[in-house]
């Protein structure tokens, strides 16, 4: 079995205050990548001086600096087209990783050669607090055919902090497709799960930052360009080039990740989204929704009736 290669890539804008502790976890795999690229995006405090610090000879890592900030996804797609390895995986400055990530995903991607992709489980971190995110898809590390990942992801999703993906596959998906913005990354994991198979390694070998300030919470609570992006996943859904996907993505309902009707909303604005094949796609979360709209029924029934008892027994009292 041959040692194949991998490339870390690390965007940054303005997080100095993270970066000499998400440079030295790289620094402390087990299993070092065979090259780090570094992207920052114009930054204006010190991130540059910090990192070229961390590496003095300039042995170590490459530096791209951008002239004009651009965004994290340009970032991504700019390292991204540089990157000549097997295997690639993306590090945020605020997130940390345990040094075991990158050899266990490796050694599960090498043993499994048909695989697209490997993720782990993961932590959020609150700052105050921090708590498991699992899949609950296996016990022990895996190999999931489309099929056998669509029927365990049961509306969940990949998080990007754990996943070391095929360089050439990611690519083929439209690497960070910028017409999806900050859901960009959720798409490309699950294309390329639903179509090559995954490995999974059920450790949480990673922790994600929560912030208010993230690309995707900031950017999703713009309900403009949020409704632009979905719409922007309809219609590639929709399209020739991810036909094979969709079976996956039906059985998977992974939609739900959009089961506050935000989604539906934005297809009743967009005739042109009205198909069958959308039809199967949110069918999961019409499904969804409707059972948690019954359970609510229930719960307030069940309330209801518990405060009636209680002002018939108040008045009974007097």
């Amino acid at each position: 079995m041959s040692r194949k290669t991998i490339t870390t890539i690390m965007p940054n804008y303005n997080d100095s205050v993270y970066i000499e502790a998400s440079i030295k976890g790289i620094f402390r795999q087990t299993r070092r990548p065979d090259a780090i690229i570094f992207v920052d995006d114009a930054s204006t405090d010190n991130s540059l001086d910090i990192v070229r610090s961390l590496d003095p000879e300039g042995t170590l890592l490459r530096i791209i600096t951008k002239p004009t900030n651009k965004g994290v996804v340009d970032s991504f797609n700019i390292a991204l087209a540089q990157t000549t390895t097997d295997y690639v995986n993306f590090v945020s400055m605020d997130d940390s990783v345990d040094p075991t990530w990158i050899e266990k995903s490796m050694a599960m991607l090498e043993a499994c050669p048909n695989a697209g992709i490997c993720f782990t489980d993961l932590y959020h971190d609150y700052g105050d607090r921090k708590g498991p995110y699992r899949a609950f898809i296996s016990d022990g590390p895996c190999f999931l055919t489309p099929e056998e990942f669509a029927n365990k992801i049961c509306g969940h999703y990949i998080s990007g902090t754990s996943v070391v993906v095929k360089t050439d596959k990611l690519l083929e998906v439209g690497g960070y497709r910028p017409e999806l913005r900050w859901h960009s990354d959720w798409f490309a994991w699950l294309a390329i799960a639903c179509r090559y198979g995954t490995c999974f390694v059920p450790e949480c070998l990673v922790s994600l930052k929560v912030r208010d300030t993230s690309h995707s919470t900031v950017g999703m609570q713009d309900k403009q360009a949020q409704d632009e992006v979905l719409r922007n996943i309809m219609l590639i859904l929709n399209s020739d080039e991810f036909a094979d996907i969709v079976p996956q993505f039906v059985i998977g309902q992974v939609l739900r990740h959009w089961s506050n009707y935000s989604l539906i909303e934005s297809i009743l604005r967009h005739p042109e989204l009205m198909t069958f094949k959308t039809q199967m796609l949110v069918n999961g979360i019409l499904t969804h929704r409707s059972l948690e709209v019954e359970m609510a029924m229930q719960e307030r029934g069940r309330r209801s009736q518990a405060e009636l008892q209680a002002l018939t027994a108040a008045q009974r009292g007097h």
